[in-house]
């Protein structure tokens, strides 16, 4: 039987590292001979990348805004 892979994120939400922590935990805690160890740690990957895509952005964000003009030209 195979088991269906949940659905957590429907919309962006902004994820925290302590999530991560606790998805790692969860998934740790599943993986004693249990099929849902592997969609346990599916969550951890998808949690990381999220984060590493928000900092990304806010990479992005913080380097993308225009210079600063000095109007005493």
């Amino acid at each position: 039987m195979a088991l269906a892979r949940p659905v957590f994120f429907t919309a962006r939400t902004r994820v925290t590292p302590v999530q991560i922590k606790r998805a790692i935990y969860h998934a740790k805690s599943l993986c004693e001979d249990t099929p849902n160890c592997k969609i346990a740690w599916e969550i951890v990957e998808e949690l990381t990348a999220e984060l590493a895509r928000q900092h990304e952005e806010e990479l992005y964000d913080q380097t993308s805004k225009p210079w600063p003009t000095s109007k005493s030209q």
